[in-house]
């Protein structure tokens, strides 16, 4: 762990950060793992975010307005996404998938509704497939107002099918609901470099047989990983909402090589749909290149 953090701290340019333990970490590394762990992360002077009692997405929720990016393997993180605060996910194979508000608005979904997504979605026996989930909480907003009634339109099949979980759905989304009102037991303030540059933190790494980590201490330089990662998720979206909007839309896209054109079904036939979107670009006298 000492050695992803480190290499984590270089790829991201890292200079100020706290690592958060939770009831979730206690749990999975078991209490001596976790003392030895902390011990030589005391010794590196790294700040730790601790308490045992609470939920790890709880303690970053409470710490998130002093933060500009978390970085978790936990998808649940996402829904503390906001326009100042983004998150890292890490995936098995190391790679980091970078979540901002313009990323989530992408998917089709808000920060608030992660937790309903998830309860659909990620389960060991998931309910509906992500796009399903997404599409359903496009029409109602929120898991609850989903469940309200499985007898009514839209998505009946969707919501009949989801109605014998109830009570499961509901409890799974409790549970990775951030609450944003809990607070940790002993406060903290996020301040000091991460990991000190120091021949106290390489002898700590010695001391351990870590010789190969003393060469990743010094303090990487200031890196741009995060600033691209937020430009390069951030998509201009135009909605059209009135005839001046829709002639704009038609100059730019009689001005355009290409284009492409997504539509929305209500049934599993398409054919409807995609032959009317076809009939207006015709009757408008769009490019012939536009597929």
């Amino acid at each position: 762990m000492v050695r992803d953090i480190l290499k984590l701290r270089k790829k991201l340019g890292i200079r100020r950060a706290a690592i958060v333990v939770g009831r979730e970490s206690v749990a999975a590394a078991g209490e001596a793992v976790l003392a030895d762990l902390l011990s030589l992360l005391a010794q590196l002077k790294v700040t730790v975010l601790r308490d045992d009692g609470s939920p790890v997405v709880d303690i970053c929720a409470r710490y998130s307005h002093e933060a500009r990016w978390i970085v978790s393997a936990s998808w649940a993180m996402s829904q503390l996404v906001t326009e100042e605060l983004g998150i890292f996910i890490s995936n098995e194979s190391g790679d980091l998938e970078a979540v901002t508000d313009n990323s989530l608005s992408g998917l089709g979904i808000r920060p608030d509704q992660v937790p309903s997504l998830l309860a659909l979605s990620e389960n060991k026996e998931p309910s509906l497939k992500r796009p399903q989930a997404i599409r359903l909480l496009e029409l109602y907003g929120t898991l609850d107002a989903a469940l309200a009634d499985a007898s009514t339109a839209p998505a009946v099949a969707w919501k009949r099918k989801l109605a014998p979980r109830k009570d499961a759905l509901l409890q799974r989304m409790a549970e990775i609901q951030a609450r944003p009102g809990s607070r940790v037991r002993q406060p903290q303030k996020l301040d000091g470099a991460f990991i000190d540059d120091s021949k106290e933190s390489a002898d700590a790494l010695q001391r351990y047989g870590f010789w190969s980590l003393v060469r990743l201490l010094p303090l990487p330089a200031a890196a741009d990983y995060a600033a691209r990662a937020r430009v390069e998720r951030e998509t201009d979206y135009k909605a059209i909402r009135n005839a001046a909007d829709l002639q704009l839309l038609e100059q730019c896209l009689s001005n355009a090589e290409v284009c492409a054109i997504d539509t929305e079904t209500s049934g599993k036939n398409p054919a409807p749909q995609l032959s009317s979107a076809f009939h207006y670009l015709s009757e408008r006298r769009m490019p012939s290149s536009c597929p």
